[in-house]
């Protein structure tokens, strides 16, 4: 941390033309600098984007995870495994009171095309459908792929696959409605 901080003097300092920062003006500075960074890489909620989507139902959470396989299938997806992060934490000694369970859904013709267009987008797939009770609702989460697709420096037409394989997860998300 001296190190970085040490740079980080260096760096701002240079950049100012040499102005000496003292300890509570270089936490501030960095502190801009950090949000500027999380804002500008979209790790941060913009207004009209969010890198989490989520749909809520009345329908009772067991019944969602119990009918997921077949919604996900008629969507032309195929649950690869699901965790059921309730058990595991309780296994492992840390107990939760909520009952999440993320699924792994695939489309394997969709995953070929993108991931030979791009290999770094593998660490988004499968795509994951959390479903889990709030405030006494069903919820269904996912990552956002829009917004992740828009925030890459990839060509047009991968970005609009991208963007109808993630309609598809939208639908399966919205077809207890």
């Amino acid at each position: 941390m001296l190190v970085l901080k040490g740079c980080l003097v260096k760096i701002l300092s240079h950049l100012h033309g040499g102005l000496i920062f003292n300890e509570c003006s270089l936490s501030a500075m960095i502190g801009n600098i950090f949000n500027f960074l999380l804002h500008n890489l979209g790790l941060i909620q913009k207004e009209g984007y969010t890198m989490i989507y989520t749909v809520t139902t009345t329908t009772p959470l067991a019944q969602v995870k119990e009918e997921l396989v077949a919604h996900s299938k008629e969507s032309g997806f195929g649950v690869l495994g699901s965790y059921e992060f309730q058990k595991i934490l309780q296994t492992k000694g840390f107990p939760i009171d909520k009952d999440i369970t993320v699924y792994e859904v695939c489309n394997p013709s969709a995953a070929q095309e993108i991931l030979q267009s791009m290999s770094a987008i593998s660490v988004y797939l499968p795509c994951r459908l959390s479903v889990y009770e709030e405030n006494g609702k069903t919820v269904l989460a996912t990552i956002n792929m829009k917004t992740v697709a828009d925030s890459l420096d990839i060509d047009e037409e991968l970005k609009s696959h991208i963007h109808s394989v993630y309609e598809y997860l939208e639908n399966i998300m919205n077809s207890w409605n």
